[in-house]
């Protein structure tokens, strides 16, 4: 049985539900403090999710439109990052191939799209 379009969307939305809870898990067990995430070995982790979550969210918006679904929360979820996700996209998310990761710099990227994180049926 053939996966319709909508179907794989969904399950780009709960992967990416998923990294995000995981993610802000990871952050809360460090109070938010990348540096000491770094210090315990825990970046390629932080970073694990923070690019897996982004690469989902970017599934989702770009089929979300491409589908030419209509639904007022999740646009609203969506509408004000949508530049945004497009240009981390664009630079390679969090960093580019060989370039140290800066913890603060992700902190920032995790905090301009926070909202993405937010159920969209509140």
């Amino acid at each position: 049985m053939a996966i319709d379009a909508t179907q794989r969307l969904a399950e780009y939305w709960f992967r990416a539900r998923l990294m995000h809870d995981l993610l802000h898990a990871l952050m809360e067990a460090y109070d938010d403090d990348l540096r000491a995430i770094d210090k315990d070995g825990h970046s390629w982790e932080f970073l694990t999710y923070l690019d897996y979550w982004l690469s989902a969210l970017f599934v989702v918006v770009e089929g979300f439109n491409k589908l030419k679904l209509k639904d007022a929360r999740v646009q609203r979820l969506f509408s004000p990052h949508v530049s945004q996700l497009k240009e981390l996209r664009r630079s390679g998310a969090t960093r580019g191939p060989g370039q140290k990761h800066a913890p603060t710099a992700s902190l920032a990227l995790v905090s301009s799209v926070q909202s993405f994180g937010v159920d969209p049926a509140r």
